[in-house]
């Protein structure tokens, strides 16, 4: 039991990319909208979807007292991510494969029995309109280094940042991963609600208190 509750704190980084990143279509996980469940948490609401693989996806919305650049200085802060991110161990920006992109890669701390895991993703940023900015990520083969940890090899996540004055935000996150490996789909589903509102919460404080 103590293994269990320790690996549903750990867990939420394998479907949490703080960094944003690169879109593909060919990596992106397909979803099917069979089962939906949400919990909602203070200022955090997280809706879970059934996807082909078995393992769930996760829509997370939130408003957060903040300006824009002090939430994207917050989410690029790759030296920073184990203040706030449950199970980040490690992590260190990489050379990105696409000039206009950034990239960076984390290790997530398992509890034994299960292997750590590796993440190596690109990423990319952009503004879908005036007051709405979006970041999108995907784990990059090309990225991958020789390591004793598995690595997650599909994997995307997407922010989206709607500016709705000059101090609040409205934040939608969507999260779709196969952790790869030893871990049944139904033990990560069972631990991927409490390490995402958990993490959230942590990020919103973080940034109202500017904490960085």
């Amino acid at each position: 039991m103590k293994s269990l509750l320790t690996f549903s704190f750990v867990l939420f980084h394998l479907i949490f990319s703080a960094s944003d990143a690169f879109f593909s279509s060919k990596t992106h996980l397909k979803i099917s909208n069979i089962e939906t469940t949400t919990v909602l948490e203070q200022k955090i609401e997280v809706t879970k979807s059934k996807t082909k693989s078995g393992f769930d996806a996760l829509d997370i919305s939130f408003d957060v007292h903040s300006d824009l650049q002090t939430f994207i200085d917050v989410l690029i802060d790759v030296d920073n991510y184990n203040k706030w991110v449950y199970g980040c161990s490690f992590a260190k920006e990489l050379k990105a494969t696409n000039s206009e992109n950034t990239a960076y890669h984390t290790l997530l701390d398992f509890p034994f029995p299960f292997a750590d895991r590796a993440v190596y993703v690109e990423t990319k940023k952009y503004y879908l309109a005036d007051n709405i900015f979006v970041t999108e990520s995907t784990s990059n083969p090309k990225l991958f280094e020789e390591t004793k940890n598995v690595i997650i090899k599909d994997y995307f996540s997407q922010w989206k940042v709607t500016v709705l004055n000059d101090n609040l935000l409205h934040i939608d996150y969507r999260a779709e991963v196969n952790p790869n490996g030893n871990i049944p789909s139904w033990l990560y589903n069972l631990a991927a609600t409490k390490g995402p509102t958990e993490t959230m919460q942590r990020l919103i404080e973080r940034v109202e208190a500017k904490d960085f």
